[in-house]
């Protein structure tokens, strides 16, 4: 989806150096050539963040944005072979000038993600707060996946790295398009030029959000300067407090901190002066350890998702989870409970406050992603791995290896009918139909659901008892 959009939108221009068409292909650069639009902003700094820290450094391809927002960025070839692979960032300083606001006061920055697609062509692309909204959405799911040190060379040699950063970045143009009711190419679009009266009203906001992030980033990094990830983000509306319908202005703090001991996260109501805090939503903390092929996690949460006046509650879970031949097997162990703070959440002894168990299986056919989630509840004995409970202390005594063999007995193949003691499962399939993406899934109750998300961005959303027969879903 994120490919097409990008690769419609741009056109290359290639411009060889003045030697003579006898020159070595070595000696020849690419120019990418767009815009930077809040209004259109001159005096803002344009470059090609190949290490994704969000800074331009000395060794990284950089312009300055003109009259009309415009800029040239002429790239090396080992340049241009990052082009697809690294996020193009613009820094806006204060004193740059906005052409419809005027002199900036505040800086901020934005940025329009990477297509990871290296057929994709570069001209016209521009930046703008509502590309930089996806790419922020995109790296809230970076870091909840743990994919952290990401550059360009690294993700240029990973496929299947690539293949999850695609898949981030989509589901984040998707979130967008639904949340703004805009589609792809307008989101992608001069909004400007096109006099997109919705799309820059949309802008403007989320400019606002951007400058605070930028400055309390930077407080934040200062406070913690060897961070693997300190980053505070800003914005309007958030699903995770009830659904964005409900309070659809309501401004967010959404804080990411990650450290050698420390794996923080943190979802904020704020109010529209973006200092003065109304409710927390999330305040939680994460470990990993890894143990040989495989990694254990817990994670410790005290939220309140259900609205203003809903009670706070905490989400408490520790899980394993391994890679083999293709295939990842997961296991996790939940619990949940009242409270009235954070340390209400935190405990030392699983074992005392187990409420349930997730299993997770997750493989890859022909370019079809699958997807199986079963549940047990604690009214019944767990069918495997019953002593598997409080797993760092275990860590010494247990083979985790032996999730592999456990995980794989189940019926978790997509046409597997059988439920075992598992009192609910829900069995999913992801895949490419030309440029639309296919989504279909599948419960124990014979219940199933596909969604068709089209090369714009629109989507449907069907119903039925077989998979093959579809009709409007009735909720």
């Amino acid at each position: 989806m994120l490919n097409k959009t990008l690769g419609t939108l741009f056109s290359l221009s290639i411009l060889l150096s003045a030697c003579g068409p006898t020159d070595p292909p070595t000696n020849s650069t690419t120019t990418i050539a767009g815009r930077v639009i809040d209004g259109y902003v001159s005096g803002a700094t344009v470059f090609l963040d190949l290490n994704y820290n969000g800074i331009a450094d000395s060794d990284e391809p950089s312009a300055l944005s003109g009259n009309a927002g415009q800029y040239e960025l002429a790239l090396t070839p080992d340049q241009r072979s990052c082009l697809a692979y690294a996020p193009l960032v613009v820094q806006v300083p204060v004193g740059a000038v906005d052409a419809d606001l005027g002199t900036v006061t505040q800086a901020y920055s934005m940025t329009l993600p990477p297509s990871f697609d290296e057929n994709a062509s570069q001209s016209n692309v521009h930046i703008t707060p509502l590309t930089s909204v996806i790419w922020q959405s995109a790296q809230k799911k970076v870091a909840a996946n743990t994919l952290s040190n990401l550059n360009c060379d690294s993700v240029k040699a990973d496929v299947g790295l690539q293949t999850d950063l695609t898949k981030l970045v989509d589901d984040a143009i998707a979130v967008a398009v639904a949340h703004y009711n805009m589609s792809q190419e307008r989101i992608f679009a001069d909004f400007v030029a096109s006099g997109d009266i919705a799309a820059s009203d949309i802008a403007q906001k989320i400019v606002k959000g951007l400058q605070a992030s930028v400055a309390h980033t930077a407080q934040l990094q200062a406070q913690y300067p060897d961070a693997a990830l300190a980053r505070v983000s800003f914005f309007q509306s958030d699903d995770r407090d009830v659904d964005a319908d409900t309070y659809p202005d309501a401004w967010y703090r959404e804080t990411y901190l990650i450290t050698d001991t420390i794996n923080r996260f943190e979802l904020i109501k704020i109010d529209e002066d973006l200092e003065t805090e109304i409710r927390t939503i999330i305040y939680g903390n994460k470990t990993t350890q890894p143990y040989d092929n495989a990694t254990v996690t817990e994670s410790f949460e005290f939220e309140s998702r259900k609205g203003d006046d809903s009670p706070y509650s905490c989400d408490i879970k520790e899980g394993v989870r391994l890679h083999s031949e293709g295939i990842g097997y997961e296991l996790v162990n939940l619990s949940s409970r009242t409270a009235t703070e954070y340390n209400d959440c935190v405990v030392s002894d699983f074992a005392a406050i187990l409420t349930g168990r997730y299993a997770f299986i997750d493989y890859e056919i022909d370019d079809i992603e699958y997807n199986t989630q079963y549940h047990y509840p604690t009214d019944t004995d767990f069918p495997f791995l019953i002593d598997w409970v409080n797993l760092n202390s275990l860590s010494d005594y247990i083979d985790f290896d032996l999730l592999i063999p456990t995980l794989y007995g189940l019926s978790y193949r997509f046409d597997d009918t059988e439920t075992g003691s598992a009192d609910w499962w829900v069995k999913t399939k992801t895949f490419k139909d030309g440029d639309d993406e296919h989504r279909i899934s599948r419960n124990q109750k014979g219940e199933w659901r596909r969604k068709i998300t089209y090369a714009n961005g629109e989507y449907t959303t069907q119903c039925g008892t077989d998979g093959v027969y579809w009709q409007t879903c009735v909720e």
